[in-house]
C-alpha cells in the first residue's frame, strides 16, 4: 500500500502560481497587475483562450520580422538577385506568415481538444 501511494505522488506535480485579485468592469474591461505585465512580455494586443474554466491571456506571436535575415540569405544563396530578389523575399515572407498561423491554430485545436495531437515519440522513433 505504501509503495502504491508513493508511486501515485511522484506523478504530482506542484507548481506555484503567483496570484492577485483584480476588478473586472461592467464592460468586460479589466486591469492587468503592472507585476504580471512586466513579467509577461505583452504588447498592444495579447492573445485571449478558454479553457477547462480558465482564460488565459498571452503574448501575441509576432511573426513579422522573425526569419528575414534566414529568408533573405536563403534567396541570395539561391541566386536571387535585385528585383526578382525583392519579388521572392515577399512571396516568402508571405507563405511563412500562413504556415505560422496554421501551425497556431493547429496548436489551439489540440489544446482545445478539437483535434488529436502527437507524441513526441510517434514524431521521432523510426517503426
Amino acid at each position: 500500500m505504501v509503495c502504491l501511494l508513493w508511486m501515485a505522488f511522484q506523478h504530482l506535480e506542484v507548481v506555484l502560481v503567483e496570484t492577485k485579485i483584480i476588478s473586472i468592469s461592467d464592460n468586460r474591461q479589466l486591469t492587468i497587475p503592472k507585476e504580471f505585465f512586466d513579467k509577461s512580455n505583452l504588447g498592444s494586443k495579447a492573445e485571449c483562450a478558454y479553457k477547462d474554466g480558465t482564460i488565459i491571456i498571452k503574448p501575441l506571436l509576432k511573426y513579422d520580422d522573425d526569419f528575414t535575415e534566414e529568408i533573405l540569405k536563403d534567396l541570395v544563396a539561391e541566386g536571387y538577385e535585385g528585383y526578382s530578389l525583392v519579388e521572392a523575399f515577399k512571396k516568402r515572407r508571405t507563405d511563412l506568415k500562413i504556415a505560422a498561423e496554421k501551425l497556431q491554430e493547429e496548436g489551439r485545436k489540440i489544446a482545445s481538444g478539437d483535434i488529436k495531437g502527437v507524441s513526441f515519440e510517434e514524431v521521432f522513433t523510426d517503426d
